[in-house]
């Protein structure tokens, strides 16, 4: 999940509305981002699996994931996107 109150990291409100959910990814379909996360639980909102992240003036931005001792040890995947731009390609660094 995406830890919330993050500086430059903007999420929607659990109940919405969803902004940011109803951006329809790249390639998908018309699928939103909405359309292919988890549904909320009891404990977790649906809308920890999603932001919008503003970079600073060179192109970066730090956004801290949670995980819980039930998070298994392997790979995990990050899709980003720029709507703004027609370069799709992003490095994602992971930090301690």
């Amino acid at each position: 999940m995406i830890v919330a109150n993050q500086w430059n990291v903007q999420q929607d409100p659990d109940d919405g509305p969803y902004t940011i959910g109803s951006y329809q990814y790249y390639n998908g379909g018309g699928r939103t981002i909405l359309d292919d996360v988890a549904p909320s639980s009891l404990l977790l909102s649906k809308t920890s699996y999603y932001a919008l992240v503003t970079t600073d003036a060179s192109g970066q931005a730090v956004v801290a994931f949670g995980t819980s001792m039930n998070t298994a040890l392997r790979s995990y995947s990050v899709r980003v996107e720029n709507p703004a731009s027609g370069d799709q390609r992003f490095d994602i660094d992971r930090g301690t």
